[in-house]
């Protein structure tokens, strides 16, 4: 298996988001690539970013360097074309994982890795999301799963619902070229227990970075 980083460097809420100091000197990028060696082999980590010069991360961790063309880090850039453009870059048939920098507290690769290994033959995916239950109001205030007043449900009661962050998937490569996105057309759901922070703006950037201190000095 292979593990992609996709992490460009044009953030456009937070300037270098992924690359900044986060934590003890180190970047988003850097803390998610120190955990992945745990797994992965370094020959086996690729980085993909549109600013060569972040190539120099890679060399400090030994790990390998994906050149994305800068009109592929857009916001409105097909994800299809990026996502297969990286991987063509990268030879072989082996399985690709992907791997986001923007949720510093998941930690459940290797553990993804071994259900994986047990489920691939049923299924072209494996992708994370987060099991919750809370109490949520449509479009028009409408609550969904509960009622007001009488109606009011325990929270234990309410109805699961996940939340897709984008932070881990593995995919088939044959997935990847058909469907060329984060999710199969039979995906296996791997739900993540870890608190998650979708890092998208300096206030998200700030409380991440409390948040995962925190959690680092009562480890």
């Amino acid at each position: 298996m292979k593990a992609i980083i996709p992490a460009k460097d044009n953030s456009l809420r937070i300037p270098h988001k992924n690359y900044i100091p986060f934590y003890d000197g180190k970047s988003l990028v850097d803390i998610t690539i120190e955990k992945l060696l745990a797994v992965f082999s370094p020959e086996d980590i690729y980085l993909s970013c549109e600013n060569e010069k972040r190539k120099s991360v890679c060399d400090k961790w030994g790990i390998n360097f994906l050149n994305r063309e800068a009109a592929l880090t857009d916001n409105d850039a097909s994800f299809k074309e990026w996502i297969n453009r990286d991987c063509d870059k990268i030879s072989g048939e082996e399985d690709i994982a992907w791997c986001q920098v923007i949720d510093p507290l998941f930690n459940s690769y290797s553990d993804c890795i071994n259900q994986w290994a047990k489920v691939r033959e049923n299924h072209d995916s494996l992708v994370a999301v987060y099991p919750q239950k809370h109490y949520f109001l449509d479009a028009n205030y409408k609550p969904q799963g509960f009622g007001f007043g009488a109606w009011h449900v325990k929270s234990q009661d309410l109805p699961l619902s996940f939340q897709f962050t984008f932070t881990f998937s593995i995919l088939k490569r044959s997935c990847i070229r058909n469907i060329g996105y984060h999710v199969g057309s039979n995906p296996y759901w791997y739900h993540a227990n870890n608190k998650t922070i979708d890092i998208d703006t300096e206030a998200d950037f700030t409380l991440a970075q409390h948040v995962y201190a925190h959690m680092r000095n009562i480890e």
